[in-house]
């Protein structure tokens, strides 16, 4: 399991033995709103301020930045189910469509009321 925090902080747990193993300090430049696993395990996405972060869990780095994703702060991140996209939101009010691997924007759509939660199907 993983889990964002105020502390700007990421930690993943083992759910089996209760106990934290990886504390990702100091993950971003504030606080973390959004957090999820890629559908194999092996990376964790997380979005604060206005960035997304990609890190991968074996080598307990940082492995892709996309630095200025959105105007504002991210607030939630979803992963297509090919794994090949990550899609946030902000509150900017827009919604952004990432390709994982290039970190290029390729779709954008503005709401018309702010949009904080986002449900892939």
């Amino acid at each position: 399991m993983g889990s964002a925090s105020g502390d700007k902080s990421l930690k993943l747990f083992d759910l089996y033995d209760k106990q934290q193993v990886y504390h990702f300090e100091n993950a971003h430049e504030s606080a973390i709103f959004s957090v999820k696993f890629s559908r194999d395990g092996r990376f964790l996405i997380s979005g604060a301020d206005n960035d997304i972060k990609v890190f991968d869990i074996v080598s307990k780095r940082n492995v892709k930045h996309i630095d200025e994703a959105h105007e504002g702060s991210v607030f939630s991140l979803v992963i297509s189910n090919n794994g090949k996209f990550i899609i946030s939101t902000s509150d900017d009010k827009s919604i952004k469509v990432f390709d994982l691997y290039s970190k290029m924007e390729v779709s954008h759509f503005t709401p018309l009321q702010k949009s904080r939660n986002l449900i892939l199907k």
